[in-house]
């Protein structure tokens, strides 16, 4: 695991097979990394997975509908404004419910709510080769809502088969 710095508190709760701490642990990740560009979650479930494999099974669930819905029973995507407060639900969901499904949830409202800055463009580039940047910022938020669409719909599939199966 390359570039892997696993936190001495969370090894100490792994070394403690205390799932609810861990997935508190990998909350605190998601937390300081809210798009989950880093890759950091993903190596360190990887590093539990290949390491701990009897505390990745335990850790990683089905996601639990009941306790913590994202659909309504005829299978329609729970709609929310988003905000913080709605990425503050689906970090707390994720804590409590830590599944693949949750991970994506966190993923998608963070890159809607943090998008990462846009690289500066060389200088040496000249006028008329840039676009305005009004042009570039209404480009940014239209691929924007199509990723959005696109991973909602991703879930709707994913939850549909898994109801159905």
């Amino acid at each position: 695991m390359s570039n892997l710095i696993i936190n001495p508190v969370l090894q100490k709760h792994i070394d403690e097979k205390d799932i609810p701490k861990i997935a508190n642990d990998l909350g605190v990740i998601v937390y300081s990394d809210k798009t989950l560009s880093d890759q950091q979650l993903e190596k360190t479930v990887n590093y539990i997975q290949s390491k701990f494999p009897e505390i990745y099974e335990k850790l990683i669930e089905q996601c639990d509908e009941e306790k913590f819905p994202r659909v309504t029973k005829d299978g329609k995507i729970l709609v929310k404004e988003i905000n913080e407060d709605t990425f503050s639900d689906a970090l707390f969901a994720l804590t409590n419910n830590f599944c693949f499904e949750r991970i994506e949830d966190v993923k998608v409202l963070g890159n809607s709510l943090y998008p990462k800055p846009q690289k500066v463009e060389s200088a040496e580039k000249s006028v008329g080769e840039s676009k305005s940047p009004q042009k570039k910022r209404k480009k940014n938020g239209e691929i924007i809502k199509i990723i959005l669409g696109i991973a909602v719909i991703v879930v709707v599939i994913v939850v549909i088969r898994m109801i159905t199966t």
